[in-house]
């Protein structure tokens, strides 16, 4: 054989090889699955609650529970967000914020619209006050 020959076999191998392998890689990928599309957090507001009872601070505040489990303590010039959970009438709020002396957390208690909020001692020392929120 000569070695023109010789090269034309190599190529024409060598370009079987790649449609065959681009082939069976078409193949594979129509009968795999497509991946999942990436989850997206509920962030559906469940129930608001606004500051009823009077504060040291100017705008009010108010409460933005959302139905993935997460809350917003909203002010009018910002605000903290954190984690919560539900057993019957009491809201547990864990704050995403902590301070050096330990993490803030807070109790709920829902009487029909009225949510009564009780700030634990780390956030008190930090001027949160304990206060009474009614849904709109």
């Amino acid at each position: 054989m000569s070695y023109s020959a010789h090269c034309s076999v190599l190529v024409a191998l060598a370009f079987g090889s790649v449609s065959a392998c681009t082939a069976d890689r078409s193949v594979h990928a129509a009968t795999e699955p497509a991946p999942p599309p990436p989850s997206q957090p509920d962030l559906r507001i469940e129930l608001v609650y606004d500051r009823v009872t009077p504060s040291l601070y100017a705008g009010g505040s108010r409460f933005v529970l959302y139905g993935d489990g997460t809350f917003d303590l909203q002010y009018a010039i910002g605000g903290y967000s954190g984690r919560y959970s539900r057993a019957d009438s009491t809201l547990a709020f864990q704050f995403d914020a902590l301070n050096t002396l330990g993490p803030w957390r807070a109790v709920g208690a829902v009487h029909g619209d009225t949510l009564a909020v009780k700030f634990n001692d780390f956030m008190q020392m930090t001027d949160f006050e304990d206060g009474a929120y009614v849904r709109p």
